[in-house]
């Protein structure tokens, strides 16, 4: 049978078979009419429609004529498939045989089945990305391209069914290069992208795409050049530059601050990828099932039920592995195994927010603050769109309702879950799963038997299969297609005989001594696969099997070699797949085989020792490791190493409350700050905080230096977790009785961190003391500088001048400060401590803006975010993007700074921190009161209120107060802006915060002026000044000078006015900005008021300034509509309009003069 092909997508062409046909059709109008009649075939068209449509310019009878004429040229070149034109006097339809492929109709049905499928999206649908590479692969380019006739109407109908064709292509190369993107497939990317760009040159997202795809395959020359490319084309089309994204990028790509290193993989990624290696055999229609119902967004909670053993785990990662880029922010695996649980069993009430906790490990939730863990990964992922992978949920099933609740707050994500038992939530779809199939398929034989022939070929066992196939069925049977057993009694081959395998795995449990009377049968003959591997161990394999029960989660191979008694012992129980090596080299052994193994461990007369020799072992190993990693955890390589500590958790906590219970209290003390740095940067704060108070409870009494020690180092280490956890706590006896003990040692390191901790408790609580707790730390700090450097000695110098430094802040006083921070931030370089030195320069920079050194505050801040994206701290990062987002409003970059506090509310959200929103919300308000978006900035501000009310915090709350005071005022409410400048000046005075108590005042005096009072509004600003002046502020007290001159002014004082202003005039004329002043240009509006009502020249100077000013921060805005709100902001029209009226005289007086000079 011929096969017939006709091409409408980058020309005309039809062949039958590999023979050109296209030129029989003589006349482009049969061309044009023939794929018309293609692309609506099967549909009867009438004659005069046809007619009218290719020779409208004609007579009604000539254009029939010419469809006559036209149709017989058709059927000559169609020849003997001329049938399949069908033709009446009044209408012509085409009838295409089922065989014939026309590329555009096959084009339009895979673009019109991806668009009607239902799916979360069309780049993770499997199904979809077939259809599209499809649809892709049909378009050569325009349809009918170099095709044309002599009628408008038709080449208007060509030209719409273009735009169609090529929109759908863009649209399927974005969806296909996105997929391959995600894959870091760049090569495919790239293809993908390429052709975008040579249908639609200016198309932005694929240019940016092929930078990354260039950038990752290190061509960075190359993707500058493309970044070149997409500015020229752009200027060229439309006049415009690159989004900022693409500047961001190039930028990026060009200071080498851009690496196309791969990201570290999601926690229980590189798990879930070793636990899928083994072939996967005889589970397709399962895996199409699960991943079909993954597809439909109805689906929420998708819950695999089966008994174990019987390949659940292997079977959902594989599912969520195809599926991951279903979900916008992929999938997350959560291993809930016996071995994966904290040391004590959780009770009912526990069992949830230790569900809690692996979900905020899995999905990198930077937990901080006093709220529990379930309201952080509540807050954290509601935003998100995951596909969360559960393994083993039946261990924490009294925590079901706490995943029910997560599915409804977070309606981006799904749950795939492996279970022995059903959730019974309303929203599960349940898919049970029994062992591998039994029948007997041709020559291959059953799906079991043929996982049993691969994985003994795996293990270098290669059988005849014709003659054992009967053996191997019979085992499998037996195990009941149960894949875990199949898999061990593969491994057993290495030491035993097929029969030998096949008369043990069919013996009965008496006559194999099996400890459990009552285990299911499939579970009977997997405890005798078991014991049938055991046997073939060894004495030195037993007992190291036995060990290696202890382990709680996949453990480092160090630790699975101390625990095994050697290497080769521990390859051998690899070789006999009764352990597994995972991708990074961690040990992981299968819940069955681990819990057989432990009940070898306590079987017997000594099983009571033994147990306890291989908890002895592990405790002792775990704890050094811990201890040990002290330093690498403030290292460059922190993240890596916290990465892999958090991957051992519970086997640290299982070993730490071994070794209280044993009272093994030197592994306790070296490993105290340790401990404490692990749970504060995993963000568990309350359980860290809880374990160090138990140990507290239960340590010895401090009669010698050891225990002396032990206790000061659990106190410090114990008042860092409690104080990040709850900032009300009073921690001040616990500190003083630290800074006692470590002067009682004269341990100097700890001295100084007891008296620096115990001076930041004192100073943030507003109590009096914290300067005179840091002089107790002097001696010890001038004996430790006299000693060689030390890493430990270096940070505990750095904390105590931290400390110094924050103080003097607190009090105003800007150049010790400065002083203090650079020196803690030259210790902690010293002390190669990497993250004291990011939070050194966050300091620093502060300190720097109030003193008004600028870029120095801007370049430590940028450096700051680098090394806080280097160690992968969202948190930290969070912080930073606050700073930068007011250092760009303080010049002027409304843009720039939002830019920065979005992306900090992001991250914020993204983990859970609350307190980090309230902070950026509220700074985000101030800078859209800036730009004069009031609505926005109430709506900020009143966000960030909620957030205080629900946090506490009274720096906040002050300040969320006299923000809201602005707001109000600029809102025209001054009596609300008034009531709120007071309750923020009241709290700052108490509190003891002079910066906050100075805008208390300053905002007072705004108030009161609006309202008339003139009188107290001069005495709010007079404090506001004497208060700023003190606090060396120059660029606060400038302003404040002009809230007097308006005082002035409304007195008709002009003399006082301009004594006031007189200074802003100088600072301004000489070149100098008003960088770090609330209301920049307010002062410029007042000095200029000022100046004029006086006639003095200088007032236009000054409004020039202002004019130019508010045309470059405008010019600044991206959009519009910003720069029209910006422009309508009463000061700045008033500015603007005045600048225009100047310039209008101006104008007219020299055009007068030129009127009267001689001709």
């Amino acid at each position: 049978m011929s096969r017939w092909r006709v091409q409408l997508l980058g020309g005309f062409g039809l062949w039958r078979d590999e023979t050109a046909l296209a030129h029989r059709f003589e006349t482009d109008s049969a061309r044009a009419l023939f794929a018309w009649l293609c692309l609506n075939a099967g549909k009867p068209a009438r004659r005069d429609a046809l007619a009218a449509l290719l020779w409208p310019d004609t007579s009604q009878s000539a254009a029939l004529s010419a469809l006559r004429t036209t149709l017989t040229r058709m059927r000559r070149a169609l020849a003997d498939t001329a049938p399949a034109l069908h033709s009446d006097p009044q209408t012509v339809t085409l009838i295409l045989p089922a065989d014939w492929e026309v590329d555009a109709a096959l084009f339009d049905q895979a673009i019109a089945q991806t668009r009607a499928h239902t799916h979360r999206r069309a780049a993770g649908c499997p199904d979809c990305l077939a259809r599209l590479q499809q649809a892709v692969a049909h378009y050569a380019g325009d349809l009918l391209a170099g095709l044309s006739v002599e009628s408008g109407l038709f080449m208007d109908w060509l030209a719409g069914q273009r735009e169609h064709f090529h929109q759908a292509a863009l649209d399927a190369l974005e969806t296909l290069a996105e997929r391959a993107a995600m894959e870091a497939d760049w090569p495919t990317a790239l293809r993908y992208s390429q052709r975008q760009l040579s249908l639609e040159p200016w198309h932005e997202p694929a240019h940016r795409r092929t930078m990354l795809g260039l950038a990752h395959q290190g061509q960075r020359m190359a993707a500058l050049a493309q970044y070149r490319a997409c500015r020229r084309v752009l200027q060229q089309e439309f006049g415009a530059d690159p989004d900022p994204e693409t500047q961001r990028l190039a930028d990026a790509i060009r200071l080498s601050r851009w690496s196309p290193a791969a990201r570290a993989p999601a926690p229980g990624q590189s798990r879930a990828e070793a636990l899928d290696q083994l072939p996967f055999i005889g589970r397709g229609r399962d895996l199409r099932t699960l991943m079909d119902l993954l597809n439909q967004p109805a689906t929420r909670l998708l819950s695999v039920i089966g008994e174990g053993g019987i390949g659940k785990t292997r079977l959902v990662i594989r599912a969520a592995q195809h599926m991951r880029f279903a979900f916008d922010d992929g999938a997350r695996f959560i291993f809930l195994h016996p071995e994966d649980k904290p040391a004590h069993a959780p009770d009912p009430a526990q069992a949830t927010s230790h569900l809690a906790w692996h979900i905020a490990e899995a999905c990198q939730i930077g937990a901080q603050g006093h709220r529990s863990p379930e309201a952080q990964v509540l807050a954290a992922l509601k935003a998100r769109r995951h596909l969360l992978v559960f393994d083993s949920f039946e261990h924490v099933l009294e925590a079901a309702g706490f995943l029910g609740e997560l599915l409804e707050a977070a309606p981006g994500c799904a749950a795939l879950v492996a279970s022995r038992q059903r959730l019974n939530l309303r929203r599960e779809q349940v898919v049970r799963l029994e062992g591998m199939s039994l029948n007997i398929e041709g020559a291959t034989g059953s799906a079991g038997a043929q996982l049993f022939l691969a994985l003994a070929e795996r293990n270098g066992v290669v059988l005849n299969a014709p003659e054992a196939r009967p053996q191997i069925e019979a085992i499998c049977a037996a195990l009941h297609g149960m894949p875990l057993g199949i898999e061990l009694a593969a491994a057993c081959l290495s030491g035993m005989g097929l029969s030998a395998l096949q008369q043990a795995v069919q013996q009965s449990p008496g006559v194999l001594s099996i400890p459990i009377a009552d285990l299911p049968a499939r579970h009977r003959s997997l405890q005798a696969v078991f014991e049938s591997a055991w046997q073939t161990l060894g004495e030195a394999g037993q007992q190291a099997l036995a060990a290696l029960s202890v382990l709680r989660a996949p453990c480092p191979p160090q630790a699975a070699v101390h625990l095994a008694g050697s290497a080769a012992t521990l390859s051998a129980l690899v070789e006999q797949s009764l352990a597994h090596h995972l991708a990074d080299g961690s040990l992981w052994m299968h819940e069955s085989t681990r819990r057989f193994a432990a009940e070898k461990l306590g079987a017997g007369p000594d099983g009571a020792m033994r147990a306890q020799a291989a908890q002895r072992r592990h405790a002792e190993w775990f704890l050094r490791w811990l201890a040990e990693s002290h330093s690498a955890l403030r290292s460059a390589a922190s993240a890596d190493t916290r990465e892999q500590l958090i991957a051992s958790f519970d086997d640290l906590d299982a070993a730490w409350r071994w070794a209280l219970a044993q009272g093994e209290w030197e592994w306790v003390s070296a490993a105290a700050f340790s401990y404490e740095t692990l749970h504060r940067l995993a963000g568990r704060l309350a359980d860290g905080a809880d374990r160090l108070s138990h140990a507290l409870q239960i340590a010895p009494p401090a009669h010698d230096e050891a225990a002396c020690r032990l206790r000061a180092r659990l106190l410090i280490a114990r008042d860092t977790l409690q104080s990040l956890r709850d900032n009300q706590a009073n921690m001040e006896p616990e500190l003083r009785e630290a800074a006692a003990l470590a002067e009682r040692i004269g341990d100097r390191a700890l001295i100084i961190l007891a008296w620096s901790r115990l001076a930041r408790e004192l100073r943030d609580h507003g109590k009096d003391g914290a300067r005179q707790a840091l002089d107790h730390a002097q001696a010890a700090l001038q004996a430790i500088e006299e000693q060689p450097a030390d890493p430990d000695a270096l940070s505990a110098q750095a904390e105590y001048w931290r400390q110094s430094g924050a103080l003097d802040f607190r009090e105003g006083r800007w150049q010790p400060a400065e002083r203090h921070f650079r020196t803690a931030l030259a210790l902690a370089r010293r002390a190669q401590d990497h993250l004291l030195i990011p939070k050194m320069m966050e300091h620093l920079s502060t300190v720097l803006v109030a003193r008004g050194a600028s870029a120095e505050a801007d370049a430590l801040l940028n450096e700051a975010l680098e090394r806080y994206q280097q160690l992968r701290l969202t948190y930290q990062q969070t912080n930073v993007l606050d700073l930068l987002g007011q250092r760009a409003d303080a010049q002027g970059h409304y843009a720039q700074a939002r830019q920065h506090y979005l992306k900090a509310i992001e991250l914020a959200q993204a983990s859970g921190n609350r307190d980090a929103e309230m902070v950026t919300r509220i700074n985000l308000g101030i800078s859209c009161d800036q730009m004069g978006d009031y609505a926005q900035a109430l709506a900020h501000t009143e966000a960030a209120l909620a957030l205080c009310r629900e946090l506490g915090g009274t720096d906040h709350l002050t300040v969320v107060l006299a923000n809201l005071s602005l707001h109000a005022h600029h809102n025209g409410a001054h009596d609300t802006a008034l009531h709120y400048a007071r309750e923020a000046t009241t709290l700052a005075k108490h509190f003891g915060i002079p910066e906050l108590e100075a805008y208390g005042w300053e905002f007072q005096g705004h108030a009161l002026l609006a309202v008339g009072q003139v009188d107290a509004a001069e005495a709010a600003y007079r404090r506001a000044l004497e208060m700023r002046q003190a606090l060396e502020q120059a660029m606060l007290a400038l302003e404040t000078r002009a809230g007097l001159a308006r005082v002035a002014l409304a007195r008709g004082d002009t003399l006082d006015a301009s004594a006031w202003v007189e200074p802003i005039a100088a600072h301004l004329l000489n070149g100098h900005t008003l960088d770090g002043a609330e209301e920049t240009l307010r002062v410029y509006w007042t000095t200029y008021q000022v100046l004029a009502h006086n006639d003095d020249r200088r007032a236009e100077a000054i409004l020039r300034l202002a004019a130019h000013l508010i045309e470059q921060r405008a010019a600044r805005l991206s959009d519009a509509h910003s720069q029209t709100v910006y422009l309508k902001v009463d000061v700045h029209r008033c500015i603007l309009e005045a600048w225009r009226a100047n310039s209008v005289s101006h104008a007219a007086a020299t055009q007068n003069l030129q009127t009267g000079l001689p001709q």
